[in-house]
């Protein structure tokens, strides 16, 4: 049995003794999730029946137990429960009428939790105000234990994993991307560029960061880098352009000689940075997504209506647009 597998299935049991522990409270699962979201991406099923994830598990086993939070929904907030079902009601008449209906179908479950998750985080954070430190800390968790995991991967290569086979993209020209506790170091630095923010909270005084709250944002920020990912840091830069224009005093001063160093830094050793190396080959990089953007454009302008059904457009290029495929390794991954 792949160690995966093994892990996952620790993580739900360990997630049922704790619900069982902080009776059944909604509080529970929110906080299992970010102070374990390290494992909330671990595959539970296999691809033929919707890739369901840890998180997916426990958030249908929350769902179960809280069901009530969901029955009662102000008048005011009834419109997005509207737009979610007719989403939901779309997808699945779009998996009805695709080529690939039941493989479609079995994908529609990873929609739904996510939704399920923020109307328990929404109605958590209205009804307890002593909820956001607890929540913060464990983001704020999650995001030392992945500047750890990039560590240790540093110094024992990349088979520290979870997982068996990483993403394609963690080997790059340019050099070595890490993907922290992902799969993917794509979605390792989108997820540090928007974590990083929250350590520069102080709970006392947010408008005044401590030097703590400083390092632990400058480490965080500096581990996008490591992992390579052009638009977790231009995300990064785009909340630092967002913090000099709309938060003033002293805070904007610092921030502004923490961008100047930082530029200085990234100048001076720009030869070793392997995302800032990669900015060399954007041209490239922007031909290659263009072609799979406009073969999607293409499919879409074909199936306007109800689309081609959720989690088909692999089986779907294989069949009617063959063109969009990587040769890796001599295999051609569609």
């Amino acid at each position: 049995m792949p160690l995966t597998i093994i892990i996952a299935g620790l993580a739900i049991a360990l997630f049922l003794a704790y619900f069982f522990y902080t009776h059944f409270q909604r509080s529970g699962y929110l906080l299992f999730v970010v102070f374990f979201l390290p494992l909330m991406d671990l595959g539970v099923t296999p691809a033929a029946f919707g890739g369901l994830s840890v998180f997916d598990f426990i958030t249908f086993i929350s769902f179960a137990v809280l069901y009530k939070d969901f029955f009662f929904i102000s008048l005011k907030k009834q419109f997005y429960l509207y737009l979610v079902i007719i989403l939901l009601l779309l997808l699945l008449l779009g998996s009805i009428a695709s080529e690939f209906t039941r493989q479609s179908i079995v994908n529609i479950p990873g929609i739904i939790t996510p939704f399920l998750f923020s109307r328990l985080l929404l109605l958590e954070l209205n009804e307890n105000n002593d909820f956001v430190k607890p929540f913060l800390n464990g983001l704020k968790t999650a995001g030392i234990i992945a500047v750890l995991f990039i560590l240790l991967q540093m110094l024992l290569g990349l088979s520290f994993t979870f997982y068996p086979a990483l993403n394609q993209n963690v080997f790059d020209s340019a050099g070595l991307r890490y993907p922290g506790y992902f799969m993917d170091s794509q979605m390792n630095g989108v997820f540090l560029g928007m974590l990083s923010y929250v350590f520069l909270l102080n709970y006392w005084e947010p408008s005044k960061p401590t030097i703590v709250n400083y390092i632990s944002f400058s480490v965080i920020s500096g581990a996008i880098l490591l992992a390579g990912s052009r638009s977790g840091l231009l995300g990064f830069v785009a909340g630092f352009i967002f913090l000099i224009l709309f938060v003033g005093g002293k805070f904007r001063f610092t921030t502004l000689a923490f961008g100047a160093i930082a530029v200085l830094l990234l100048y001076i050793s720009s030869d070793s940075i392997v995302l800032l190396k990669r900015f060399t080959s954007i041209s490239d990089s922007y031909t290659l997504r263009s072609s799979i953007w406009q073969g999607a454009v293409d499919i879409f302008n074909k199936h306007p209506n109800l689309g081609i059904g959720i989690g088909n457009y692999q089986e779907y290029v294989k069949l009617h647009s063959q063109d969009q495929y990587l040769l890796i390794d001599n295999d051609e991954i569609f």
